[in-house]
């Protein structure tokens, strides 16, 4: 048996079932038998056979299992009754189909790698014979095993391995690809002790930037490239890569071509290092700025003509960094040149674009138009608004690309200032224009009315007056009674229109006011139909102990004007009702008048508001619904109308409860 596991040692996955059926036909009392391989805290069912044939790939867990205990021992263990051996994980689906087992151990180098075991559905199938041979049979198998376990290893190396020269093979093209395709001069460099700064390669780019070919700059040091007064920093540079100081930088410095004139470029450096971490290579890229620069100190010198000038002048490159900035941009936002240099500008001065202008429409003026005017918000140094009237215009190089965006800037924060205190000092006057019209217009709506209202009532008393001074004695008791009954009527009709147009002025200069307090609703309702004539007949519905937010004198106002506009035109309140609704005391006074036209309405709370129908008939200044909406506001209350079904009317007033 042993001999015919090791012939197939070579291939694991043959090698392992081998050993699970040899093992079942070498114990005459097993039904299955299962080799099993450590990994981690876990034992895995590597092979099968048998009834447990169906368990081949499950796990158990190391601990709290017999296998586990086989792993942890390096002793071949024995159960005779997997139904009572406490040893035997119960939550093992294999329990089910195993009445006794024994499991040996497979060592490797000293060490647990795995199990061998053997089961039998019935009790008790095994006996000490049994458990020596299967001790001895997982040690005569081992070899085979471990050589088994070691050519999977190897393979799996290998192909890791494979992989991994693929992975390099790949990356090195792509390398190549993107060094010899590069639009920028790329230069491989050596760092060793005995080459340091030689090139070992160059693309066709760089030999269009310094004008060597590649086949002469393969060869040449760096030294060689660079103006004679950059070679200090060079060395520098190198110093720095070698010490691990940094692994990459960018710089700009002079380099000579071929033909002798001065190239001004810019570099990007990265170090490559070998397996060891040590410094091996540069990767260099090269980007030609001669021209960028050239276009720099010319658009530099135009602004410097600028720098007398009282607006701000600043000179932005493509990516919004300031490239030159103006003693008026110093004086104007806070910041020095020197500070101001290489930040974005947009940043700095936190812009914010006025009216509805964007960034978007600004860039889309200067794409296509080259200049864009308009104002912006900037901040200074110091956190102040500045408001600049901004004149922006792009430039570009000797082929028409853009390279840079010239802004001149004025202040005009103390203009717009100026100017907003000038529109805010004409709406403010014109506002008092506004308020003179309407007081002007109030002062002739009230003589008008008081000339038609007060007429009547002044010259039935002055007649009354008059009569009963020249014929007094001659009159009788009854006449006398009457015609002062008249004058009286007629006296409080006067004081109901000079009491309310003074509430009304009051009104209209805003000096109404209201101090509520706790009041009770009842109360107010029985006295307001006292004071009120020909009122005994108007039922009241009111909880006597119902009570309402509201100054007292607002109130007793309220329900005259209520009762009395109900007298005028719907024939008399013909009952109050009031009831509490959450937080809300409700006040109806109903009639059964004609109610309001539909017309007048929406207009019924204005002032001086009146039917045409009734105008001529009912005497009244237009006044009282009006001045009871204010006083039902002012005391956090309000009204309205609900015509009643059929006909009649019923004004609303409701005002916070008294616990409110």
């Amino acid at each position: 048996m042993q001999r015919e596991v090791a012939a197939a040692a070579t291939d694991r996955d043959v090698v392992l079932p081998l050993v699970a059926e040899r093992a079942l036909q070498a114990l005459a009392g097993a039904d299955a038998a299962m080799v099993g391989l450590v990994d981690g805290d876990e034992l895995y069912a590597a092979a099968a056979t048998g009834v447990l044939r169906a368990f081949a790939g499950s796990r158990v867990p190391v601990a709290g299992s017999l296998a586990g205990s086989v792993v942890t021992s390096g002793t071949t263990l024995h159960c005779d009754d997997t139904a009572t051996d406490a040893r035997v994980l119960r939550t093992n689906r294999m329990a089910a189909s195993v009445g006794s087992m024994i499991v040996a151990p497979l060592f490797a180098d000293g060490a647990v790698f795995g199990t061998l075991g053997v089961s039998s559905r019935q009790a008790h199938a095994f006996d000490d014979a049994d458990i020596e041979h299967l001790t001895l049979l997982a040690d005569a198998l081992t070899g085979a095993l471990r050589h088994a376990e070691a050519i999977r290893l190897e393979a799996e190396a290998l192909q890791r391995a494979t992989e991994a020269n693929a992975a390099l093979h790949d990356s090195q093209a792509r390398f190549r690809s993107a060094f010899e395709d590069s639009p920028l001069g790329m230069v491989l460099t050596d760092l060793t002790a005995a080459n340091l700064g030689v090139i070992l390669r160059a693309n066709a780019a760089m030999a269009g930037i310094t004008g060597y070919p590649v086949t002469v700059l393969t060869g040449m040091r760096v030294h060689d490239l660079h103006h004679a007064d950059e070679h200090p920093a060079t060395d520098e540079a190198l110093r720095l890569l070698l010490s691990g100081t940094t692994d990459r930088f960018t710089t700009v410095s002079r380099f000579r071509h071929a033909d002798g004139h001065i190239l001004w470029v810019r570099t990007h450096i990265a170090v490559i290092r070998d397996d060891h971490n040590r410094p091996r290579y540069l990767v260099t890229q090269v980007e030609d700025i001669t021209e960028q620069r050239a276009i720099a100190q010319q658009l530099h010198q135009r602004a410097h003509l600028l720098d007398l000038t009282q607006d701000a002048v600043i000179l932005r490159d493509l990516r919004g960094h300031i490239a030159y900035w103006n003693p008026a941009a110093e004086r104007i936002y806070g910041w020095t040149a020197g500070a101001a240099a290489g930040h974005d500008l947009d940043h700095l001065l936190g812009t914010v674009c006025c009216g509805s202008t964007t960034r978007d429409d600004i860039d889309r003026a200067l794409d296509e138009h080259g200049v864009w005017a308009g104002e912006l918000e900037h901040r200074r140094a110091d956190g102040r608004p500045v408001i600049v009237l901004a004149r922006q215009a792009l430039q570009r190089d000797a082929d028409g690309q853009p390279v840079a965006v010239l802004s001149i800037n004025t202040d005009v924060t103390a203009r717009r200032a100026a100017e907003a205190a000038r529109d805010a000092a004409i709406t403010d006057l014109a506002d008092r224009n506004s308020q003179l019209q309407d007081a002007n217009q109030l002062k002739q709506d009230l003589i008008g009315m008081l000339g038609h209202e007060i007429g009547n009532p002044l010259c039935a008393i002055l007649g009354y007056t008059e009569t009963i001074a020249e014929t007094w004695d001659d009159l009788s008791a009854d006449t006398q009674k009457t015609m002062l009954a008249a004058i009286d009527r007629n006296a409080h009709q006067l004081d109901d229109i000079v009491r309310e147009v003074l509430t009304m002025v009051t009104l209209d200069a805003g000096r109404l006011s209201a101090t509520p307090e706790s009041v009770n609703v009842h109360d107010h309702l029985r006295v307001a139909l006292t004071n009120t004539v020909n009122s005994t007949s108007t039922a009241i519905d009111c909880p006597t102990d119902l009570t309402a937010r509201v100054q007292p004198r607002h109130l007793a106002q309220i329900l005259s004007n209520l009762l009395s506009n109900a007298a005028k035109y719907g024939g008399g309140a013909t009952r109050i009702t009031a009831r509490a609704t959450g937080t809300t005391v409700r006040i109806a006074v109903c009639d059964d008048g004609p109610g309001v036209p539909t017309d007048l309405r929406e207009h019924l709370f204005e002032r001086f508001t009146r039917a045409a129908a009734t105008a001529t008939t009912v005497k009244g200044t237009g006044l009282g619904l009006h001045i009871v909406r204010e006083l039902a506001r002012a005391n956090n209350g309000d009204i309205h109308y609900e015509p009643a079904p059929g006909h009649g009317s019923a004004f609303v007033v409701t005002l916070p409860t008294g616990g409110a």
